[in-house]
C-alpha cells in the first residue's frame, strides 16, 4: 500500500513539473517582438540575452591569371627544291629546196596554117604577160626594107595571159613568094614568140 501510495505522488510530481515547464516556456519574452505571453498568465516576463554569432571571415579567394598575350607561332621554313629544266637538243629543220616554176612559154598560132593573098587570119597567142601590148608581123621575105613586113594586128594580152587578133594577109606587092612565112609576135616588155604561116595561090578546100 504504501508503496502505491508513493507511486501516486512522484507521478503528481512529474506531471506538476511539466505543467510548469509549459508555462514557463509560455513566459518567454522575445527580445524585440514586444509581445508578452506570461502577463497573461499572471507570471514574470523571461527576457533572453541577445544572441550574438561569431563573424565568419573567409579566406580571400584567388583566382588564377590567365594569360591574355598570344605565344607567336613560329612557322617552319619551306624550303622548295630547285626545278631543272632539261634542255632540249637543237631541232634542225631541214632545208627545203624553194624552186620557182619557170615561166611557161609563150606559145602563137595562126589560123589557117594556109592561106592565099588577103585571106583573114586569126592569131593567137598563150602565156604572155598580162596587159602588155603585142604586135603579130607577116614577114614577105622580100629584100626591100618597106616591103619586108607587114603588121597583121595588134591587141593586149588578158589577165590570163592570152590573146587573139585578126588580120589579112598582104597583097601581091608585100605578100612575097608562095610558101611559107614568118608569123612575128612581139610584146612591149620584151616577149616574142614566132610561127609559119603557109602563103599558097588558092586556100585549100
Amino acid at each position: 500500500m504504501r508503496r502505491q501510495r508513493g507511486i501516486c505522488a512522484a507521478a503528481r510530481l512529474v506531471g506538476a513539473v511539466v505543467v510548469a515547464g509549459v508555462l514557463g516556456a509560455a513566459a518567454i519574452e522575445v527580445a524585440g517582438s514586444g509581445v508578452t505571453h506570461a502577463s497573461a498568465l499572471g507570471l514574470p516576463p523571461v527576457t533572453l540575452p541577445p544572441t550574438t554569432l561569431p563573424s565568419v571571415t573567409l579566406p580571400p579567394t584567388t583566382l588564377p591569371t590567365v594569360p591574355t598575350t598570344i605565344p607567336p607561332v613560329t612557322i617552319p621554313p619551306v624550303t622548295i627544291p630547285p626545278v631543272t629544266i632539261p634542255t632540249l637538243p637543237p631541232v634542225t629543220l631541214p632545208t627545203l629546196p624553194v624552186t620557182t616554176p619557170a615561166p611557161l612559154a609563150p606559145t602563137l598560132s595562126v589560123t589557117p596554117g594556109s592561106a592565099k593573098r588577103k585571106a583573114a587570119v586569126v592569131a593567137q597567142g598563150t602565156n604572155f604577160v598580162p596587159d602588155e601590148t603585142i604586135v603579130v608581123t607577116y614577114m614577105s621575105g622580100l629584100r626591100k626594107a618597106s616591103k619586108a613586113s607587114t603588121v597583121l594586128c595588134r591587141t593586149t594580152v588578158g589577165l590570163t595571159g592570152t590573146f587573139s587578133c585578126k588580120g589579112a594577109i598582104p597583097r601581091l606587092a608585100r605578100s612575097g613568094k608562095r610558101g611559107k612565112h614568118t608569123v612575128v609576135a612581139a610584146g612591149s616588155t620584151g616577149d616574142r614568140k614566132t610561127t609559119s604561116v603557109n602563103l599558097v595561090r588558092r586556100a585549100k578546100r
